[in-house]
């Protein structure tokens, strides 16, 4: 959970968490503070690429990760 939201769609290869989808409504603006809030998502997870999309534009970001956690 992400600042009480969840990612809408998260994405298992080989049973690792591999990608992340953020969907807005269809048709909607896609805005800096949605582009914020999917990256958010990912670095939370340790995902590096991450998805966002309105049902007409999809656009697909590369997270990088400046600082390693400690787990």
């Amino acid at each position: 959970m992400i600042r009480s939201t969840l990612c809408d769609l998260a994405v298992k290869l080989q049973g690792s968490l591999a990608f992340l989808l953020e969907v807005k409504a269809i048709g909607s603006e896609l805005k800096d503070q949605h582009v914020k809030q999917a990256i958010y998502h990912a670095d939370n997870q340790g995902v590096e690429r991450v998805g966002l999309t309105n049902g007409n534009t999809r656009r697909v970001y590369k997270v990088t990760h400046a600082v390693q956690r400690l787990h």
